[in-house]
């Protein structure tokens, strides 16, 4: 079964009849890769109830996919942070597109906002860390002016510990389940 050919409501039915518990309406991404891993499951299960031993490569398979969805997972965490552009030409920009992804995470993009508090997702959050700029500093020495380049973080990110306020506007807006998982990495 190829579930990019299924209708994002035929994919939800499909969940839901591999007894799926759907809370709101998830990303096609996430619902397919839950799919997936529930048809791969239940294939296992009808091998072992006929008594096959399944072969080790759907038992890869199956690892692989496991290991990709709590990859994504943690990689998906919110923190609660400030970011500030140290880079002079982004001083009065107030947001920019920052997407990431891998083979694991798959692709993720948000806009992110400077200046304000804000949550992102934890890979996001690694990119900005990661990042960084070339600065060109002039010196006088000896009566000649020298410039000497260097890398430099092109972020700083601050993360804030989350209130207690915090942890209900996002039940609020997200859903409890987002929120215990928040409780649950504190």
């Amino acid at each position: 079964m190829n579930l990019e050919e299924l209708e994002y409501k035929e994919l939800k039915a499909k969940a839901v009849e591999l007894g799926i518990e759907i809370k709101g309406n998830p990303k096609r991404e996430d619902l397919e890769e839950e799919v997936r891993v529930a048809i791969e499951n239940a294939e296992m299960l009808a091998k072992e109830a006929k008594y096959e031993k399944p072969s080790e490569d759907s038992k890869k398979v199956v690892e692989n996919t496991k290991s990709a969805a709590s990859t994504r997972q943690s990689q998906l965490q919110l923190k609660k942070v400030v970011i500030t552009p140290l880079d002079e030409r982004l001083k009065n920009v107030p947001s920019e597109l920052v997407a990431v992804g891998n083979g694991k995470t798959g692709f993720i993009k948000k806009v992110v906002k400077f200046n304000t508090e804000s949550l992102e997702p934890v890979a996001i959050l690694n990119l900005l860390k990661e990042r960084q700029m070339l600065i060109q500093e002039s010196f006088e020495k000896n009566g000649k002016v020298h410039t000497r380049k260097r890398m430099v973080p092109a972020y700083n990110v601050r993360e804030m510990p989350f209130t207690q306020d915090d942890l209900e506007a996002i039940e609020a807006k997200f859903g409890e389940a987002v929120r215990a998982q928040i409780e649950n990495n504190l």
